[in-house]
């Protein structure tokens, strides 16, 4: 699934929380598809205020944002996502790695939590926009 990206896109600047990650093709327009993966093993959207990171909901495969800590809050467990250095990222919670996958939420493609496998569905990296 080249050339694909992280994309979230609220329904308006009030309802910034509660919905889901997918994957769009990459239109490099930043905006929806700007993440940042932080020192604190965060998928972090900041692009709208309140900022938010992504969170796996218990019993669910999908990736949804909620508010991000505050300076002074640890990382919510389900909000802990470690990016390693084979490209994979694995959500520390539950011991399974994001991987890419067609027709898999409303129709779009999107990140789901699978066991991890190496397959090049689950590689991953984060660019600087120049």
């Amino acid at each position: 699934m080249a050339n694909y990206c992280f994309d979230y896109n609220p329904p308006n600047d009030n309802e910034v929380t509660g919905h889901k990650v997918i994957l769009y093709f990459c239109h490099g327009m930043g905006q929806n598809q700007f993440f940042e993966y932080t020192s604190h093993n965060e998928i972090r959207y900041n692009t709208r205020h309140p900022e938010v990171c992504a969170a796996v909901d218990p019993g669910t495969d999908y990736l949804t944002m909620y508010l991000c800590r505050g300076n002074d809050q640890s990382v919510p467990e389900n909000q802990k996502i470690v990016f390693r250095e084979d490209g994979t990222l694995l959500h520390l919670q539950t011991q399974k790695c994001l991987q890419a996958e067609m027709n898999a939420y409303n129709g779009n493609p999107a990140p789901l939590l699978r066991p991890c496998t190496g397959l090049d569905h689950q590689k991953w990296f984060f660019s600087e926009r120049s």
